[in-house]
């Protein structure tokens, strides 16, 4: 579901349960204490979504997304694709560098990768001969 339609959605949803409230609080003559409990059961299962996500956050393995459907179905979606785009870059990552330091372990001549400030990330065979 895309984020657009998805918010359009919950906005529709929100609207059907004023309308809901409204219509059963006039019925009681209570439309206020009706609509204030509608909408606090609204911010409720909000609340408990939003806590649910703080907890998937802590692992967020995209096989085990809570919700599929909906809005907060389309948060998660776009968290998981953004987490699997970032573990297939440091694959990719790893890979390079592990071409990288295969090739460089061929080389005849001492070979040293140092970070910016100056510590030793990598060497070759030929350098620790030196």
């Amino acid at each position: 579901m895309k984020a657009g339609s998805a918010w359009i959605e919950e906005f529709w949803r929100i609207v059907l349960l004023i309308a809901v409230a409204w219509v059963i609080g006039s019925q009681l003559g209570h439309v206020i204490p009706v609509l204030f409990l509608a909408l606090l059961i609204y911010t409720f299962i909000n609340l408990f979504n939003l806590r649910r996500l703080a907890d998937w956050l802590g692992d967020p393995d995209v096989s085990r997304i809570p919700i599929r459907y909906g809005l907060w179905g389309g948060i998660y979606s776009q968290i998981g694709g953004i987490t699997t785009r970032q573990a297939q870059r440091e694959q990719r990552l790893k890979r390079m560098l592990n071409e990288f330091a295969s090739s460089t372990s061929a080389f005849p001549d001492a070979t040293v990768a140092l970070a910016a400030d100056g510590k030793i990330l990598w060497f070759n065979d030929a350098a620790t001969r030196l």
